[in-house]
């Protein structure tokens, strides 16, 4: 059993790998801030938004790694996120995450079980990603609507000997209708992601 677990989470890792790739790469971006000097952009498509952030970031690009790869930090990037938990860990570089969502007063909290890869190539960049997948351990529960999360994901290139550039990219079905404001500013909240990564890596945080 664990083997199969493993081989479909390293699997389901891959292929988001691919798409993160792809995305970042993609043209036909609609720009729609650049507030805090972070490229903030969306796709239309049929469940929400596809969200893109892209900022600098003047520090080593491992330092930013390392931030981004760090689960317990994800509460300080995301002020939705209720629990962060670790449900099992393959490697360093695979390992399945369970989130639990706050949601506005009469919106159902949501919830995800993904599976986060580590991944890096000869240029150094590295890319983490995360993607849905079950997990007998985090059964589906009424307290929760479970989303389906295509794409998280961090895409690090540096840039210089204390420099890189931050690309994060989002995109999920909620599984049900939200609030046309929650939907708002959960977009404008992800693209802005690489922006609070740099503040928050400046201010000493690590």
């Amino acid at each position: 059993m664990e083997g199969s677990l493993e081989q479909k989470a390293r699997e389901i890792a891959n292929q988001a790998l691919v798409d993160l790739k792809s995305i970042d790469a993609s043209q036909g971006w609609e720009i729609f801030s650049t507030e805090n000097d972070v490229q903030q952009m969306r796709k239309p498509l049929d469940n929400l938004f596809l969200v893109r952030g892209q900022t600098e970031v003047p520090l080593d690009f491992e330092l930013v790694r390392d931030f981004v790869h760090n689960i317990e930090n994800k509460t300080k990037l995301d002020e939705y996120f209720e629990e962060v938990k670790l449900v099992e860990s393959f490697s360093n570089d695979l390992r399945i995450i369970h989130h639990k969502i706050k949601c506005p007063p009469g919106v159902t909290n949501r919830e995800s079980v993904v599976v986060q890869g580590l991944f890096s190539d000869d240029q150094e960049n590295y890319y983490i990603v995360e993607r849905s997948i079950e997990h007998p351990s985090v059964p589906i529960t009424d307290a929760y609507v479970r989303v389906d999360l295509y794409m998280w994901g961090f895409v690090i290139k540096p840039t210089g000997p204390r420099s890189a550039t931050l690309s994060h990219v989002f995109h999920l079905d909620p599984k049900g209708s939200l609030p046309n404001f929650f939907v708002n500013l959960v977009q404008k909240c992800q693209a802005a992601t690489p922006g609070m990564v740099r503040e928050l890596l400046k201010s000493g945080e690590r």
